[in-house]
């Protein structure tokens, strides 16, 4: 699946942006610093897609792909995405 912006705003000050993101089977806030600033990215895992693995795939992160919160590190891990609007 390709990664989807779902929100994006930017501050008061234009100097950093947020964005809701789903990318591949997760969804993560991004705070995107502007070039002139030191902020750079910031990164936060909302919520899993889909059912949540047993342990981290570390080989995936790897290959570039956004990694999905173990079962151990999730409120509901069986959940689906019942409550992500996908358009």
């Amino acid at each position: 699946m390709a990664d989807d912006v779902v929100f994006e705003d930017v501050n008061p000050y234009g100097n950093i942006q947020a964005v809701v993101e789903i990318a591949g089977d997760a969804c993560y806030f991004y705070l995107v610093g502007a070039p002139e600033t030191d902020f750079g990215t910031r990164s936060v895992w909302v919520r899993n897609l889909v059912a949540a693995p047993d342990r981290l795939d570390v080989e995936a992160m790897r290959r570039g792909q956004s990694p999905l919160n173990p079962r151990a590190h999730t409120r509901e891990p069986a959940e689906h995405g019942r409550h992500v609007r996908r358009t």
